[in-house]
């Protein structure tokens, strides 16, 4: 019993000393585990710490556009201001941008046609040898072998993109001829296959050609897309000008219609285009509308007669862009502004929006006090023509624009682009086959329509938030209801 007791004791030594062996070998890989663990954790919670002082640069930023000064100091495109702040007890670089470039103007929806614009130009080849470099407003008298190529566009330029185009038409101006046949359409870059496949009727006449593509599905766009495709005419018109008409018939009313474009002239003779109506183009005297500021803005219409007559305008409507709103000397909403009251003058040339100066009275007379109502948000306004209206000479002649010049202000409370249109109500003479087609009426295809044009951009900031080596990058935006807004935010 004693001998055994005795192996059992020297059993336990040899059991303690492989314990104490094996415990050599664990313990010190362990202990550097455990170290290790304890770095990769105070790495870990300082890069942490640098990307939440990143985010909250942002924040920062957020809060000074919407309390802070940012909106009022930063006036111009591209302007900054910088801020080092401490955040987490990291120091943090914050950059606020006005984003403010012309480019970033795209318009939203309107009051009436801004959805999917036709329009159209041509080029031409007196000796007709398809080298198409000729200009086009300066032909000799004789045509015969010229050549027109016309180029057809349609471009969405709105974001109501769910009302499909379902035919083409293209007026071509009286006495030009075009045959399918010798000529098929073109789609030169490839963005209307859909229309190279229809086969086109002429549903006017010989001498007053109008040509339908009737297509098999109607035709989707996205926002800012243009399609387009192109022809050849044989110039066989009278001596003057002449001009081209495109219309879209679409899905849902309005349908759309280019007006007057394209312009050919051929010798001398008449300036103006048979039934050419006017045009009406519109500028507006500064880009941006700083956010909850009030801005006054001066806006000039210039209508030009293109008809070979003399032009009698009854009427003039202008819609101003939602939240914008007509003044005539004290404003409605801020009691610190004024305005000049609305003036007018009929002139030989246009404004030039380049040259031209819109501070300028020189020659205008006052207008009459229009007809303003709220329509749906927009103010539009009405101007009748002083006694029986304006009456324009032919164009070409003296005294073959009207100019208008009126003031508005705007307080923006949210990021966008402002467009303003504009309608001239005048008479002329439509062809029957257009009205019987459905695609355009007396009064639609003889007024004047200015397009949504003088866009304002109430801007949107670019942000930068730079700490650790970690920049931070996003864009905000002014929203009517919850103020500035984040819409993008990325680490790098």
């Amino acid at each position: 019993m004693k001998r055994g007791r005795t192996r059992e004791r020297g059993y336990m030594l040899v059991i303690v000393l492989i314990v104490l062996a094996i415990g050599s070998t664990s313990i010190v890989p362990v202990m550097n585990l455990v170290q290790t663990g304890l770095t990769s954790n105070q790495i870990q919670t300082k890069a942490l710490n640098v990307q939440y002082s990143g985010d909250a640069g942002s924040e920062f930023a957020i809060w000074q556009l919407h309390y802070g000064d940012a909106t009022s100091v930063l006036t111009a495109d591209g302007e900054e201001v910088v801020h080092t702040v401490s955040l987490n007890g990291t120091e943090t670089i914050v950059v606020i941008r006005l984003n403010g470039a012309s480019s970033q103007l795209s318009p939203g929806p309107g009051a009436e046609d801004n959805r999917t614009r036709p329009y159209a130009t041509v080029e031409c080849a007196r000796d007709g040898d398809g080298v198409y470099d000729d200009d086009c407003l300066n032909l000799p008298g004789s045509t015969a072998g010229m050549l027109a190529r016309y180029t057809v566009y349609l471009e969405q330029i709105s974001p109501d993109t769910g009302v499909g185009v379902t035919a083409v038409y293209n007026e071509l101006p009286s006495g030009f001829d075009w045959s399918p046949a010798l000529n098929p359409v073109d789609s030169l870059d490839g963005s209307f296959p859909e229309i190279e496949s229809a086969s086109p009727v002429n549903i006017g006449s010989s001498q007053n050609q109008v040509w339908k593509w009737d297509l098999s599905s109607p035709i989707f766009f996205t926002q800012g897309q243009v399609r387009q495709f192109t022809f050849v005419a044989e110039i066989d018109g009278p001596n003057g000008l002449s001009c081209n008409r495109v219309f879209l018939k679409m899905e849902d009313d309005p349908n759309e219609s280019s007006g007057p474009t394209a312009f050919v002239r051929v010798g001398t003779g008449n300036f103006g285009c048979a039934n050419g109506g006017t045009l009406a183009t519109k500028y507006v005297d500064r880009l941006l509308a700083l956010p909850n500021q009030t801005t006054v803005f001066t806006y000039i219409i210039n209508v030009e007669n293109l008809e070979r007559n003399v032009q009698h305008i009854q009427e003039i409507e202008d819609v101003l862009p939602p939240g914008f709103l007509y003044c005539n000397g004290p404003t409605q909403g801020d009691p610190g502004q004024t305005c000049d009251p609305p003036l007018f003058k009929i002139t030989d040339d246009p404004f030039d929006p380049v040259t031209g100066s819109y501070s300028s009275l020189a020659g205008y007379a006052v207008l009459p006090e229009p007809s303003v109502s709220d329509e749906d948000g927009r103010v539009e306004i009405e101007w009748e023509g002083p006694g029986a209206g304006w009456f324009l000479t032919k164009a070409g002649g003296p005294k073959d624009t009207l100019i208008i010049r009126f003031q508005a202000e705007f307080t923006p409370n949210e990021s966008g682009s402002y467009y303003n249109e504009l309608f001239v109500d005048v008479s002329c003479s439509a062809p029957s086959n257009l009205i019987a087609e459905g695609v355009t009426t007396q009064e639609e295809y003889c007024a004047s329509y200015s397009w949504p044009t003088s866009g304002v951009l109430v801007p949107s900031y670019d942000i930068r938030s730079i700490t650790g080596g970690i920049t931070g990058q996003g864009n905000a935006i002014i929203a009517a209801e919850d103020g500035a807004q984040l819409t993008s935010w990325h680490i790098y």
